[in-house]
């Protein structure tokens, strides 16, 4: 489902203006900004991908342009993985919710582009991810998974 225009707009202007006062509150010693992590829970997909899009495949849609995003964080396990297959695998995602421990495994092996479990409590947890990842690796150098985007892209 494409985003409205209007829709657009407002996620490109919060957006800018989150991103101005960040840049406006920086000490100028400052070189680099810090990560900004634009929390997508229960959100539709179409409205991450807009913010993810270059600014210039945005303008059909008449939006304000804006930078790309590339820090997306997710509170609910289900819609990280949802979400994970259907967006592009350029997003950096960031599990900010209660992470239970019959889940990082999971986690860990079907999201190739998981770029960091915030919410990481015990070393049972810890290690659950790490094996989740070592699957990944494995299916990878099979060509079983690959880091390419999904098809139906």
């Amino acid at each position: 489902m494409p985003i409205s225009p209007a829709r657009a707009s407002t996620l490109s202007q919060n957006l800018t203006h989150v991103l101005s006062t960040i840049k406006s509150s920086l000490p100028s010693s400052r070189t680099t900004p810090p990560r900004l992590v634009l929390v997508s829970k229960l959100k539709p997909a179409n409205d991450i991908l807009h913010l993810h899009s270059p600014a210039s495949s945005n303008s059909d849609s008449g939006s304000q342009s804006h930078p790309s995003q590339s820090h997306f964080g997710e509170n609910y396990y289900q819609e990280l993985l949802e979400k994970s297959r259907i967006l592009p695998r350029s997003i950096r995602w960031h599990f900010i919710g209660a992470l239970q421990s019959n889940k990082c495994k999971p986690m860990a092996e079907e999201i190739p582009n998981l770029w960091a479990v915030e919410s990481v409590d015990s070393v049972k947890k810890a290690s659950g991810l790490e094996k989740g990842r070592n699957a990944l690796l494995k299916k990878m150098e099979s060509g079983e998974v690959s880091l390419e985007e999904p098809e139906d892209l």
